[in-house]
Formats: C-alpha cells, structure tokens, sequence
C-alpha cells in the first residue's frame, strides 16, 4: 500500500520533458514495457515466500496443536535467519560486481565471481550447519525460554535445509541478471509446492519433528 501511495503521488511527476525527441519516447516506451515484463512475474513472490516459511505452522497447528506450533517456530526463528543474513552480507558484496560483468558480457568475470559466490555461501552455510549441529543444546540454553529448549533437536534440521535456501538464493540471482524473472517464480513455487507436500505427511507420521525434517527434504 505504500508503494502504491508512493507511486499515485509522485508517479506523474516522472514524465516526458519538454523537447524530447519521438526517438527518445519511442526508446523510453520500450523501456517501460522490458520493466514490466521484468517485474510482474517477481509478484507472487511474498505469497510464495509465506507458504515456505509459515504454512507448517498452519499445518503442526492442525494435526498437532498450538504447543508444537511454539518449538517450531522458535527453533524456525534463531536458525533460519543467520543463514539468510549471512548470504544476504556476500550478496551485497558480489551481486553488483556479477550483474556489471552480465551486462558488458564478460564471460570469464562473470564465472569466476559466480564460483566465488557460490562457493563462499556453499562454505558458510556447511559451517553454519556443523555448528548448529554440535553446539545445538548450548544455543538453546541460551537464547530460548526453559520451556521451548526441547526444540534444540528440530536445529539442525532446520539449519540444514537453510543452507539449501541459503545456497539457492545465489542461482536465483542469475536469473535477475538474465532477466529470467519467470523462472524464479517457477523456482519458489516448486518449493513451497515442496514443502506442502512433505511437511503434511511427516507431521502426521513424526509431529513436530517432521515438520522440522521437511525443510531440507523440501529445499
């Protein structure tokens, strides 16, 4: 709604100047109509991501009441999110320099920064798994309420499969660059599809365990 807001307010002061050429409104037309055709299939995207992250809840809330709903989710929120930060801190590093050697068609660059990329987020996200693994109850101890520190066996799983997404994020951004942005929409159905159909029946067999199994079995 902001943005909407932004846009109506401020989107008709973005227009043609005075004297402009027809060549120069033909070129900014086609500009226009390349954007929307970039931009509209990313659209979806919220709801997708909402389906991969939240719909178990919705689902071990179902089958298995709210209690299993809590050590999901608090076992959800201290693993999922130093993973996407930490891919999230090389993105800003490498995307620019990726994107600039995409656009000036610089092959050799462009391979190399993507090896560098992939292989930086590939290491940082087994790390990030191993200490999980190793240091689970610890983190528990700490960072959650007595009563939730049983979720300390749902963390690696969780860890796991967020090193997939981690990981995953970087060939989705090979897609902006080519500006295959349909594919990207494919990509993320493909998941939250994923995930829908393994946390539902790994609930039913494992409780909450399952639900924290099905997120690298999904990703």
């Amino acid at each position: 709604l902001g943005t909407l807001l932004t846009n109506v307010l401020f989107g008709s002061k973005v227009g043609f100047r005075r004297g402009v050429s027809v060549t120069s409104r033909s070129e900014s037309k086609a500009f226009e109509i390349q954007l929307v055709r970039y931009a509209v299939p990313l659209m979806p995207l919220a709801v997708l991501a909402w389906v991969s992250s939240i719909s178990p809840r919705y689902i071990i809330g179902g089958l298995r009441g709210t209690a299993d709903v809590g050590l999901y989710a608090a076992a959800f929120a201290l693993v999922s999110q130093p993973f996407l930060m930490g891919q999230n801190v090389v993105e800003l590093a490498l995307r620019p320099l990726y994107f600039e050697a995409v656009s000036r068609q610089d092959l050799s660059s462009e391979k190399r920064i993507l090896s560098l990329w992939v292989g930086t987020v590939a290491l940082m996200s087994l790390l990030g798994v191993l200490l999980v693994f190793i240091f689970r109850t610890p983190l528990s101890g700490v960072f959650l309420a007595p009563q939730f520190r049983e979720a300390s066996a749902l963390l690696p799983w969780i860890a796991l499969g967020y090193a997939f997404v981690a990981t995953g994020y970087v060939f989705e951004k090979i897609c902006l660059a080519y500006k295959n942005t349909k594919l990207i929409v494919l990509i993320e159905t493909v998941g939250s599809a994923a995930i829908l159909a393994f946390t539902w029946p790994l609930v039913r067999w494992q409780g909450v365990s399952g639900a924290a199994v099905a997120v690298p079995m999904a990703f």
